[in-house]
């Protein structure tokens, strides 16, 4: 500590914080990058794509995703706390799920670009929409999951 002209309690402090950054890399789920508090770290990030209007597009359909999406999230939220869920079935529930999806496909490709990878859920192969989400991710060179 002396030969870098701090004292014996602020040496302890960056030890200590280097530790705590090397464990939370270790972890997997935090990337050495970004100031949080003391700490320099960024959280991952998964854009969570799930089928919205599935096959027929009817109300019970949309309702019946969304009432599923929702459980998945929560489920991911308590498995991977330090993962920044990215979920445009929520993000986007103002838009009219019956209407045209052109801007909201859009407002997802950029989410898409955001995130670190992207995770699969349901029956995704059958969503046009989660398709394109898919081979968007991959032109991007984005980790693609099926999840669940």
């Amino acid at each position: 500590a002396k030969r870098y002209g701090i004292d014996q309690g602020t040496a302890g402090k960056i030890l200590i914080e280097h530790n705590q950054k090397k464990a939370l890399a270790e972890a997997g789920t935090l990337v050495p990058g970004k100031k949080y508090g003391s700490l320099i770290f960024e959280m991952k990030s998964a854009y969570i794509c799930h089928p919205l209007r599935g096959k027929t597009g009817s109300p019970e359909e949309i309702k019946s995703n969304l009432e599923r999406i929702d459980e998945i999230c929560r489920n991911l939220a308590a498995i991977y706390p330090n993962v920044l869920l990215l979920s445009p079935l929520h993000a986007f529930s103002f838009y009219d799920p019956r209407g045209p999806q052109d801007q909201v496909l859009g407002q997802c490709l950029r989410l898409i670009e955001k995130a670190d990878e992207v995770w699969l859920f349901g029956d995704w192969k059958e969503s046009q929409g989660c398709r394109m989400e898919v081979e968007y991710a991959r032109r991007l060179g984005k980790e693609v999951e099926f999840k669940g």
